[in-house]
């Protein structure tokens, strides 16, 4: 069995919630990135049933079961992300007496979210072209 411990002289770092809000949410992410993909490519879900589907050995049905509480997970992680780094959200939008706060890359993180949402909302490009993406690989692909 693998010895964890520190390296000699090197004492273990202490627990971080800082720490296991970042891993928390990178790896919940990650999970939720591939059953996302995973459900992105899988037939209809009677389709799905009828030719006993699955990917990696998982069916349609668990697939959303994974990208579902990976989903609860991940927001969880995110808020919690969120309350251990109020400061430094407070630093980034605010700045210090020092420095100007990063107003123009939050504006653009803004714009970024209204834009695909509107793009959603309406059915646009490239939006769209993801929707319909989807529904050639769940209506089309799977037909034959």
């Amino acid at each position: 069995m693998a010895d964890h411990s520190p390296a000699p002289g090197r004492l273990p770092a202490p627990w971080s919630g800082r720490a296991a809000a970042v891993f928390g949410v990178t790896l919940s992410f990650l999970v939720m990135l591939g059953s996302g993909a995973a459900l992105f490519v899988a037939p209809q879900g009677r389709r799905a049933a009828e030719i006993g589907w699955t990917l990696a050995g998982l069916s349609r049905e668990l697939w959303e079961a994974v990208h579902l509480a990976t989903s609860v997970l991940f927001a969880s992680f995110a808020l919690w992300h969120l309350l251990v780094h109020v400061s430094v959200y407070r630093g980034l939008l605010f700045g210090s007496p020092a420095r100007a706060g990063h107003r123009a890359e939050t504006g653009l993180a803004v714009g970024a979210v209204i834009l695909v949402l509107i793009l959603a909302m309406f059915d646009l490009p490239p939006v769209s072209w993801l929707v319909e993406l989807g529904g050639w690989f769940k209506r089309v692909y799977w037909a034959s």
